[in-house]
Order: C-alpha cells, then sequence, then structure tokens
C-alpha cells in the first residue's frame, strides 16, 4: 500500500512541474494564454486520473490486508476464549476430584475405624487374660500381635483421615494456653511401649524448664509430634534414644525439636522430604513402613501458623527437626506464667 501511495504522489508532483514548464515554454513562444492553460488543465487531469488509480489500488490493498488482520485477530481471539474455557472447566473438574476423594477418605476412613476399634478392643482382652488364663501361652502373645498390627493401622487409618481434613482445609488454628513441659513429658509417656518393643528410649530434654506456658493450638502440637516421633522409631536402631524438647526464642516465638538415633537425612534427600508420599532414600527405607504422608503433614501444619520447619542430621547419625513456631499474641507472657503459678 505504502509504493502506491507514493506513485500516487510522485505521478501529480510530474504532472504539476512538467505542465508548468510546457506551459512556460508555450508561452514565450506566443501560444494563446487560453491555450496554454487548457493544456495544463489537461495534463494535471490525466495525471490526477493516473494518481487516482494509484490511491485506489492502494485503499483496495489496504481494505484486504486490514480484513485479513481483523480475521486473524478475531480467530486468535476465539483460540484464546477457548483455551480459558477449558482452563476453567479442568480447574473446575480438578476441584470436584478433589473433592470426591476428600469425601471418599472421609467415609472410607470413619468405617475402617469402627471394627479396627473392636479388634483391637478384643485382642486386648484376650492378651491381657481378663477372663482367664490361657492353655497356651502362645494365645497371649498372639493376641499382643493382634493388638499391635491393629494399633499400627488404626494410626495409619487416622493420618489418612487428618490428611483428608487437613487438604480440604478443615483444619482450624485454635490457640489456647497450655503447659509445653506436660504435654512433652505426656506425649512421651504415650510412646513408651512401642519404643520399648522397638529397643528405643524416648524421654524429655532435661533442660527443658517445667511449668511453662505458651499459646498454641495443642491439636496441631500434637499431631506434628506425633509425627515427628513415630519417624524417629521407624528410622532408629535397637538402642538409640528419641529426645523432646524444647525452648524459648527472641520476638516471641517458641522451637520445639525431636532427636533420634536413627538413619539421617541426606542434604539431598531434605529437599524432597517435605513432599507428600516422598520417603527419601528408598534403598534404606524400603523395609520401613509408612505412607509418605508423615512430614508432608508436618510442613503444612507448620504453613499454617507461619512457621519454619528445619534438620539437623549428620547424615547416617541421626536427626533433629526444629519447629520455629510464633506464640499467639491473645495472652501476654506474664499472663501465661501466672497460670502456671498459679497451678
Amino acid at each position: 500500500p505504502q509504493t502506491a501511495w507514493r506513485l500516487g504522489l510522485v505521478a501529480v508532483l510530474v504532472a504539476v512541474l512538467s505542465s508548468v514548464a510546457f506551459a512556460f515554454a508555450l508561452d514565450t513562444d506566443g501560444m494563446p494564454h487560453v491555450t496554454v492553460v487548457s493544456f495544463v488543465q489537461l495534463s494535471l487531469s490525466v495525471c490526477a486520473s493516473t494518481a487516482l488509480l494509484y490511491v485506489l489500488a492502494a485503499l483496495r490493498e489496504e481494505r484486504g490486508a486490514t480484513r485479513a488482520e481483523l480475521a486473524l485477530m478475531e480467530e486468535t481471539q476465539h483460540e484464546l476464549r477457548r483455551s480459558a474455557e477449558l482452563a476453567q472447566e479442568a480447574q473446575a473438574a480438578a476441584e470436584q476430584m478433589n473433592k470426591s476423594m476428600t469425601a471418599f477418605l472421609n467415609n472410607i476412613s470413619h468405617e475402617l475405624r469402627t471394627p479396627l476399634n473392636g479388634i483391637i478392643g478384643f485382642s486386648e482382652i484376650i492378651r491381657d487374660e481378663m477372663f482367664g488364663a490361657h492353655a497356651s501361652p502362645q494365645y497371649k502373645d498372639y493376641a499382643g500381635d493382634i493388638a499391635g498390627s491393629g494399633a499400627h493401622l488404626l494410626g495409619l487409618v487416622n493420618d489418612l483421615l487428618f490428611f483428608s481434613q487437613l487438604n480440604a482445609g478443615r483444619v482450624t488454628i485454635t490457640p489456647e494456653p497450655f503447659d509445653i513441659y506436660s504435654l512433652l513429658n505426656e506425649i512421651a509417656d504415650s510412646y513408651a511401649t512401642q519404643t520399648e518393643d522397638a529397643g528405643l528410649t524416648i524421654k524429655v530434654d532435661e533442660a527443658a524448664n517445667p511449668d511453662y506456658f505458651i499459646n498454641l493450638d495443642t491439636v496441631v502440637i500434637r499431631q506434628i509430634l506425633r509425627n515427628l516421633i513415630s519417624n524417629g522409631i521407624k528410622f532408629s536402631h535397637a538402642g538409640g534414644v528419641i529426645t523432646l524438647g524444647y525452648r524459648m526464642l527472641a520476638d516471641n516465638h517458641c522451637e520445639i525439636w525431636v532427636s533420634d538415633t536413627g538413619i539421617g537425612i541426606s542434604e539431598k534427600e531434605q529437599e524432597n522430604i517435605l513432599q507428600l508420599f516422598r520417603r527419601g532414600a528408598e534403598s534404606d527405607r524400603n523395609a520401613v513402613p509408612g505412607t509418605g504422608l508423615g512430614l508432608a503433614m508436618v510442613k503444612m501444619l507448620v504453613d499454617m501458623q507461619d512457621g519454619i520447619i528445619d534438620f539437623e542430621t549428620g547424615g547416617k547419625c541421626g536427626t533433629t527437626v526444629r519447629i520455629t513456631l510464633p506464640l499467639s499474641a491473645q495472652m501476654s507472657d506474664a499472663d501465661l506464667q501466672d497460670k502456671a503459678a498459679a497451678r
């Protein structure tokens, strides 16, 4: 189009200049003035027609290009709208699938827990010989195995149920004042039998300050500690020690930690160990049962409280997992310790 416009303008300019020059030459030879004007008009008309043809060609070319561009733009916009619609449909389908999966996990977890509780309860009755001694001592051992396996399976079901609630956004943080030292001792005592059966020792750090109140969600803290302790038991060998502890940090933060003397976690494994269903080096962990949900849930619960999770590990010489959490400002430190003094 630009070339046609230029040719049209050049034609007009050439016509004007040639006509003026020709008219000037004729006028100097004495040709009548009217004839000169008529010739100039004729020359201008011819050149103007030529220029008009160039201009019309340019307009047609521009109009065709514009239509093609508009058609291309409309097609592109249509494809973009369709892509956006497909993305929205895929997102909606994924959300619906996630809701359906969560509902299924909730239902199946409840259905599994009821018979498991019955199995565990009756096997414990048989193990403890509540209705008299068994004819053979092996029955007591078998009942103990049933109770232990049932308890393990129930723990997995509870983790699955909690994860489904966490994934669905149904877990909320509700801080309340509690004695962190007493909580650590209570949880350690609840694992005494399991650690003893594994040939391990579990204890609370002697340097931990007793009767110290903090303001956090006890349900969430219990879940975090249970997952960390369970990992320590799984990956520690007989004779090992699992230690729980805490300390207060500056800026109203609390650090809670669990250490073990297990197989440790390499730096490379630490990059992925907090992801769902990741369990570190499979060569060392194939023989260890688990779902790969524990540390991932810990990370999610810590993130919900704007906290930080950190590892200290010596390769094959054990691991310390440190959880740093900001304390709720609902109660001042003085008020919390007044509660401790009033106990």
